[in-house]
């Protein structure tokens, strides 16, 4: 990632810290635009980027999450659909969620406090990015799977076998 290309790796990880703050947004209902609206606060939400005001939206999901292994953690960034798989929720269901949520309905945190500690496969992309003239690696969860125990043991006993021959 800290060339002009990203890198792309895989790591079995737990998430151990989860913005609950942001993480949800109203974004355009057009295809293809996922650009956040801005609510003019007399029924209609503008979408800058199609130039167009409507009456409706749709939920999206944007959560930042610190992931951690036997090594470390690194902050990442896991949007729509990842996002949704990681949380367990549609963005549509917590976005209703979180428009009800009260001191006596507290479904929504009750989901996004389930997240964290659970293990998951997850495929990483890692590219740096200049941010006001600050240069920083940004790394994007492409892809999120919930840990096969099968799977991974044969995956770990591959990799024993392989560093075996080199010894």
């Amino acid at each position: 990632g800290q060339g002009d290309k990203p890198d792309y790796y895989s790591v079995k990880a737990c998430v151990s810290i989860i913005r609950k703050e942001n993480c949800l947004y109203k974004a355009c209902p057009s295809e293809n635009c996922n650009k956040k609206v801005v609510d003019l606060e007399n029924g209609y939400y503008r979408c800058e980027k199609c130039a167009r005001e409507t009456t409706d939206f749709k939920w999206r999901l944007l959560v930042s999450a610190n992931l951690t292994d036997f090594s470390d953690g690194q902050w990442v960034t896991c949007f729509g659909k990842e996002a949704e798989q990681l949380i367990g929720a549609s963005a549509e269901d917590l976005g209703e969620m979180y428009t009800k949520s009260s001191k006596e309905d507290s479904r929504y945190e009750d989901i996004l406090n389930e997240v964290p500690f659970k293990p998951f496969i997850f495929r990483l992309r890692t590219k740096m990015e200049v941010y006001n003239d600050e240069s920083r690696l940004k790394t994007s969860v492409m892809s999120v799977a919930p840990v096969n125990c099968v799977e991974y043991t044969q995956k770990l006993l591959k990799d024993i076998d392989e560093l075996r021959k080199l010894l």
